[in-house]
């Protein structure tokens, strides 16, 4: 007998599903019941029919049990269905098998169900407008989904780490990381993910493949996301309605217009000096404590912020993948890749408002204000002599030490400042060769 039949216990009837199997041991049940009209003596009658019904509930409930064991079971995952064409369906999730084709651009899914959803994306038809920027969507869900771009709203919360998420999907694969549970693994390198996006978005590192092209400078990038943000900082969609200025993230239009509001709420508890945001108040506490709480665990140098740290560690990995267009020098960095464009472009976008001097970098520009101010926070530990900046202090502790870090490059004596160099070649190998 086929194994996906099942049959009934009491006359061997089969069936192909377990409903038509249980709705047939009904009649068996039914007719039980109906003794109590074909007996004389009550007593019996009553006691027949009890028996009889404990009897057939008692078979019908171990066939129904057994019947639900001997379901349409997943030959992988060993999950049972009602169908076997359920079955079938369900096994597509453990094979690259996508029957259903979309008939205009030929893209394949699993489920009907998804070759419809797909379907709307060639639908010319956006019914569902935004209220606040005329966006238009194919779908209800679109809209409430996006409408969440311009509200502060945040309603999903985890409870570990308090952290909140616009989207459930975020919030959901944010969980994971706390239960420590990545089921998706590339088949590559073996690396987990807690999300297929995730996944995806990782193995486009061994393809090397990057379809998605930027209109504006033609930079191209492994996710359709990556690309969508990088956009924001030609377009820099968010503007400061008191001063026009244009940022690519909301945060940083947030913490610009307390600027304008000449708030600065954040105040240090060890020179009192004000801030406009919590984060660089928090940094700026670890020029006092000296606080570096980030280390490296190849060499065991710490640093102030993370970033920091990322950037350090590719040192150790010599990997320089960030190059110039113009001269084709590398850099492990994205950011100092940026900081030394500027060198060939003359671009100095950071302006002294005191002196209207310009700089490459807003660091530089933060050093240089000192010398308006006169501030000199960086102490020394030895003699108590006070510098502007974190490199002058650097360069001054070289006195307290036996390095002589500079060398000349004519008889091999060696220095603690370049200075003493430049002065020792000007006068004496200079003046011979003259």
């Amino acid at each position: 007998m086929d194994q996906d039949t099942l049959t009934c216990k009491f006359c061997e009837q089969t069936f192909m599903k377990s409903k038509s199997l249980e709705d047939h041991i009904r009649t068996h049940q039914e007719a039980s019941y109906s003794k109590k009209e074909d007996s004389n003596n009550c007593t019996e009658k009553a006691s027949t029919s009890d028996q009889d019904k404990l009897f057939v509930s008692a078979d019908f409930e171990q066939t129904q049990a057994e019947s639900r064991e001997n379901l349409f079971k997943c030959d992988i995952c060993e999950e049972s269905f009602a169908e076997e064409r359920k079955r079938k369906l369900h096994m597509l999730i453990h094979f690259d098998e996508k029957p259903f084709q979309c008939k205009i651009c030929e893209k394949s899914f699993k489920k009907k169900s998804c070759l419809h959803q797909h379907m709307l994306v060639h639908s010319e038809e956006k019914r569902y407008k935004c209220n606040v920027c005329d966006k238009k969507f194919r779908k209800k869900e679109g809209r409430i989904k996006h409408m969440l771009v311009h509200s502060d709203k945040r309603p999903y919360q985890c409870e570990t780490c308090e952290k909140r998420f616009k989207y459930y999907n975020s919030f959901q694969g944010h969980l994971l990381i706390h239960a420590q549970i990545r089921p998706y693994k590339c088949k590559v390198c073996q690396k987990r993910f807690v999300d297929k996006t995730r996944l995806n978005l990782h193995a486009l590192i061994h393809t090397g493949e990057k379809p998605f092209r930027c209109d504006y400078c033609g930079k191209t990038f492994c996710s359709k996301g990556g690309l969508k943000t990088h956009i924001t900082s030609h377009t820099k969609p968010h503007r400061c309605d008191v001063c026009e200025m244009r940022f690519q993230f909301p945060y940083r239009l947030k913490q610009h217009k307390l600027v304008h509001a000449a708030k600065r709420p954040f105040r240090c508890d060890y020179c009192e000096k004000t801030f406009c945001s919590k984060r660089t108040l928090k940094f700026h506490i670890t020029s006092h404590t000296g606080e570096k709480p980030y280390g490296c665990d190849v060499c065991e140098k710490r640093f102030q912020v993370v970033y920091k740290l990322k950037q350090h560690k590719l040192i150790h990995k010599a990997e320089k993948p960030f190059r110039c267009d113009y001269c084709e020098k590398t850099f492990c960095s994205k950011s100092e890749l940026k900081i030394h464009i500027m060198s060939h472009t003359g671009e100095k976008p950071h302006q002294c408002d005191v002196c209207e001097k310009r700089f490459h970098t807003r660091g530089n520009l933060n050093e240089h204000k000192l010398i308006h101010t006169g501030e000199k926070p960086f102490a020394c530990n030895i003699c108590d002599k006070r510098c502007n900046t974190k490199g002058s202090l650097k360069l001054h502790m070289v006195i307290h030490s036996d390095k002589m870090p500079y060398k000349c490059d004519v008889c091999e004596k060696t220095f603690k400042r370049k200075q003493q160099v430049k002065q020792h070649m000007k006068s004496n190998h200079f003046k011979k060769e003259a």
